[in-house]
């Protein structure tokens, strides 16, 4: 706290108070009180007065105390701002959260830790399965329609409520088996569940699986048809990795005087005319080189070494 007094023999520097209380304005003295918020200055509040010694002991201990006031009003108001601030970071989290939820490509569902209340789906969950909010709100509507059977909806149930207690006292993200879920069309999803626990909220998301599955069946089923087609085939036929057989039907084994089973990690190479080799040395190199079918003409050998008549090989990559 500054002040200047006037006094008859006083000599002072000449300073941005003297003009002030210079007799020609009419102040005899003046008093100059810092704003100290937080322990800082961040201002002050200039007194002046026509009495020389105006400022006494009382006065001062008045002005200190009102300076103490004005710090506690600008400390109220930073701390006011410092809020508005944080509501205003915390509202434009939720609102990149919720964007984020509802826009995600991944199907994601959100339930209440307490009642395990469905409360939220977002738009991907809804294109999946079919089923809008109004009908899967409460506690048990999402178990009803994704698993009608009864006993199938009881053990989901158990595995689900072990799945809640995982992810809540653990923390961590706790994955399902695949499961197959019934769409509101009657269709059924197979999916992999990823359950989590975000405060007073359990976060599920799905992965779906359908198109991969039934990729895979479709694969398979093509594989025993083939499997079937050459097995009754009445010409040989072999597949080769790495210069061993993996597999040969009848016909082929019939042809060269072998069981399948002694036949296969054999190199076919064994079985061809030496005269030969280099025709098939040449067919392999058409196939490496990206061709994709490549026929020559040779002669195999069967069992005991004798040599069969000419035979044509038609090979695909």
């Amino acid at each position: 706290f500054f002040f200047k007094q006037k006094t008859a023999y006083e000599i002072r520097p000449r300073d941005w108070s003297s003009d002030v209380c210079s007799s020609d304005l009419g102040f005899g003295s003046s008093a100059a009180a810092p704003i100290v918020v937080g322990g800082r200055g961040v201002g002050a509040v200039n007194f002046y007065a026509k009495n020389p010694d105006a400022f006494d002991g009382e006065l001062v201990a008045l002005i200190e105390e009102s300076m103490r006031t004005l710090a506690l009003a600008c400390e109220a108001g930073r701390t006011a701002r410092a809020l508005d601030d944080e509501h205003a970071l915390r509202t434009d989290i939720e609102h990149r959260y919720e964007s984020i939820f509802r826009e995600s490509p991944l199907p994601m569902q959100l339930h209440a830790i307490a009642d395990r209340r469905l409360t939220a789906i977002n738009k991907a969950h809804q294109q999946l399965f079919g089923y809008p909010l109004d009908e899967l709100r409460g506690n048990s509507a999402w178990l009803e329609k994704a698993f009608p059977d009864p006993g199938l909806r009881d053990a989901m149930r158990a595995e689900w409520e072990a799945a809640i207690q995982r992810a809540v006292a653990k923390g961590e993200v706790v994955d399902s088996p695949e499961i197959a879920l019934r769409c509101r069309d009657g269709s059924e999803r197979i999916v992999v569940g990823h359950m989590s626990a975000q405060g007073n909220d359990l976060i599920c998301s799905w992965t779906d699986l359908t198109g991969i599955r039934r990729s895979e069946s479709a694969l398979r089923d093509s594989e025993r048809r083939f499997r079937a087609m050459v097995e009754q085939m009445v010409a040989g036929f072999f597949v080769s990795q790495d210069e061993h057989f993996v597999y040969v039907n009848p016909c082929m084994a019939e042809m060269l005087g072998y069981s399948r089973d002694e036949l296969i990690g054999l190199n076919p190479r064994k079985f061809v005319a030496r005269q030969w080799v280099k025709a098939i040395a040449e067919a392999r190199a058409r196939l490496e080189k990206g061709e994709h079918n490549v026929s020559c003409r040779t002669r195999v050998r069967q069992r005991g070494g004798e040599d069969r008549k000419s035979t044509r090989l038609n090979s695909s990559h």
